[in-house]
């Protein structure tokens, strides 16, 4: 059986395809959030009270994997 994501949670995996000075995110994963899929990027930056999470949300279905 498949795991199924739980209404109100999500996941995030470290992007370990990310090159120096690349703008993809560091993590990526997705969510369910009222019954819609979402897809999560997360970035992690550096601002004046320390590192943080700068983070999107899509609609999964808007999701194009590279070719």
């Amino acid at each position: 059986m498949a795991y199924e994501q739980k209404d109100g949670s999500g996941i995030l995996f470290r992007n370990n395809k990310k090159a120096e000075g690349d703008r993809q995110p560091d993590y990526r994963g997705d969510a369910n959030v009222n019954g819609e899929l979402l897809e999560i990027a997360a970035w992690i930056k550096e601002g004046n009270g320390g590192k943080f999470m700068s983070l999107s949300f899509k609609p999964k279905s808007d999701y194009k994997p590279k070719a």
